[in-house]
């Protein structure tokens, strides 16, 4: 970029004047206006459902003063067309490698075609995917369902940070077993790309980060495992949960734009925060084979002044999960989640069109199975999936003196099954309690007995109408 001219790729001609006393007078145009980007494909060997990825060359990289992730700075289109028509377009980000970059994953094989902004198009050939590739899941109605349509089950943990080599052999026990699911957290601690080592709105110096979970998904692939990807977490948004209000850059305190953890939903200038950062998420990620859904938050009924049917925050997702399936060219699924979802409530979020998965958290010590009875029949009047994503007999840190042996998580993945979910309930504490005593046997039982009756189990759909 030229001093602070914003680059707009999507037009072909930028005018500018400076107003001077009397007159305009022209100014010679940027760059921009003459930039025809150019596509590099570095896949060696591009497959269907499979990661394809570009370099997109002869555009103007960021200096030291611009922000390669403002899309009112940089904003270069990418489109692909597809053997029998049809275009994807995403937005290419900005890459650690100091490079602009754009993804695609291809459902069909034959002959590609690509283009950036104004640039040359660029044709290549998509070989047919192997047998074990992941293709995208969606929603159907009450249940996901593979590429082919029939039913996906969603068999896993919680899987929320670690590092790459801690992946490396959690993802590589859950494949032994024919786990299907993860579920990953972008927190400040391990994935996130914004918090107080960041001005907001620009994830330069957190891009190793971005690199990091590329490496994880790589391996969830390898191991047939799909990653739920949670975009947000409550704690930063509240004075009560898991705290982090304080060193939260949003906060007004540490230079931010809000004054109280409640204004998340309604402040404009935190919304567009929001929006920048999904849609640098959703266009690096959109085309990884190892990516299952979005979820905007884990747990948004921890933000302080928040309940379960809160008018800002229900208008809030409205507004995010649309956009977010803006963004992604392949749609797929979007959810959000509730601390207190056992509880009743309206169903408002639920009734958003673009929410696919009601998700609900719930730990409590009762009879798993019967509990799960109760709870998840009730919520399949919204017609979608339903899935208790966290589950477990205690919040207070890993119940090895209460279970040992793992009871409880054999309880959560059979009572899941059982309930009308669209997978296994998702035990908690994977990193210092299922790993660490070796519970994966206790999964895999219920494991082989949904991937042979994947069919059987989401054809019947219990209903138990508790008024909620």
């Amino acid at each position: 970029m030229l001093g602070t001219t914003p680059i707009r790729l999507r037009v072909t001609l930028i005018t500018l004047f400076w107003v001077t006393a009397l007159q305009f007078v022209p100014v010679p145009t940027s760059r921009a206006d003459d930039l025809a980007p150019s596509l590099d494909l570095l896949t060696p060997a591009p497959a269907q459902n499979a990661l394809v990825e570009f370099r997109v060359a002869d555009v103007p990289l960021p200096g030291p003063d611009d922000n390669p992730f403002d899309p009112a700075e940089f904003d270069i289109t990418v489109t692909f067309t597809g053997p029998d028509g049809r275009t994807l377009e995403t937005a290419a980000f900005w890459h650690e490698s100091g490079e602009w970059r754009a993804r695609l994953l291809a459902e069909i094989p034959g002959r590609w075609g690509a283009v950036a902004g104004g640039g040359p198009a660029v044709a290549f050939d998509v070989a047919p995917a192997p047998p074990s590739s992941l293709g995208v899941v969606r929603r159907s109605g009450e249940i996901l369902t593979e590429p082919g349509g029939s039913p996906y089950l969603a068999l896993g943990e919680n899987l929320g940070w670690g590092a790459v080599s801690d992946y490396e052999e959690w993802l590589g026990r859950l494949g032994e077993i024919g786990a299907t699911w993860g579920r990953i957290w972008m927190a400040d601690w391990s994935f996130g790309l914004e918090w107080d080592d960041t001005p907001l709105g620009d994830y330069r110096s957190r891009l190793q980060r971005a690199a990091n979970l590329d490496s994880v998904l790589d391996l969830a692939v390898a191991n047939g495992v799909r990653i739920q990807l949670v975009l947000q977490h409550h704690g930063p948004y509240s004075t009560l949960f898991n705290s982090q209000w304080e060193d939260n850059p949003y906060n007004r305190v540490n230079g931010g734009p809000l004054s109280g953890p409640d204004e998340v939903w309604t402040n404009p200038t935190a919304r567009e925060l929001f929006k920048r950062r999904y849609r640098y998420v959703v266009s690096r990620w959109w085309a990884h084979p190892g990516l299952l859904a979005w979820e905007l938050w884990n747990e948004f009924d921890g933000v302080d002044g928040n309940w379960l049917h809160g008018t800002p925050a229900v208008r809030w997702h409205a507004e995010m999960a649309a956009y977010v399936r803006s963004l992604d060219p392949l749609d797929r699924p979007i959810t959000t989640s509730y601390a207190s979802g056992w509880l009743p409530d309206d169903g408002s979020v639920w009734r958003i069109p673009e929410i696919d998965i009601v998700e609900l958290h719930s730990y409590l010590r009762l009879d798993q199975p019967l509990w799960f009875g109760l709870i998840v029949p009730p919520r399949l009047k919204f017609g979608k999936p339903v899935l208790i994503a966290e589950a477990g007999v205690t919040t207070e840190g890993p119940p090895g003196t209460l279970d040992p042996h793992g009871d409880h998580v054999f309880d959560m993945a059979w009572g899941g099954l059982m309930s009308g979910q669209a997978g296994t309930g998702m035990t908690w504490w994977w990193d210092n309690y299922v790993h660490p005593r070796d519970l994966y046997g206790r999964l895999a039982g219920a494991f082989a007995f949904a991937r042979e009756n994947k069919e059987l189990l989401s054809g019947a759909r219990p209903r138990l109408d508790l008024g909620f």
